[in-house]
């Protein structure tokens, strides 16, 4: 018996929903780092023992997520320029939109550290903090562009 692609998708998502509930879980009740193993500058803080597991975990996550999408695009993308070259080419589109909405960010953002009491920004390059200026400007953009569309549905929906 085949499975359908809605069960094995199905599996995959209840197995990663299990994962991350178990590590939460061990986040949260997976008591505490000791003092000498702490990385936090405010030593009255309590740092939970488990929170380079979650990170990872999220790493991992982010990084499935990111080469199921590439891998998606590209096999559409290659379905589609067999049959019509013209319209795949039209559908990177938004690659080359999203593109160019990074290299603005880029522009915009700023590589000075931040004043963070507590906090030695020495060890990092520069270039990182253009890089998560550029990430966090192109995150507002999109989240401006999805609230236009939405508005513009709705208004859409209204008139029809």
């Amino acid at each position: 018996m085949r499975l359908r692609i809605q069960n094995v998708s199905g599996f995959v998502l209840y197995g990663i929903l299990l994962a991350t509930c178990i590590i939460v879980a061990v986040f949260y009740f997976g008591g505490e780092t000791s003092y000498s193993e702490q990385h936090l500058a405010n030593p009255s803080m309590q740092e939970p023992a488990q929170t380079d597991t979650l990170l990872y975990w999220v790493y991992f996550l982010l990084g499935v997520t990111v080469a199921v999408s590439l891998a998606s695009m590209l096999a559409h993308f290659l379905a589609l320029f067999a049959n019509a070259p013209r319209i795949a080419l039209k559908s990177l589109m938004g690659v080359a939109l999203l593109a160019v909405l990074m290299l603005i960010a880029w522009w915009a953002g700023s590589d000075v550290p931040l004043s963070i009491p507590g906090y030695e920004t020495e060890e990092i390059p520069r270039f990182w903090f253009r890089v998560a200026d550029m990430f966090l400007y192109t995150i507002y953009a999109l989240l401006a562009v999805l609230v236009l569309l939405i508005v513009g549905n709705g208004i859409k929906r209204l008139r029809c």
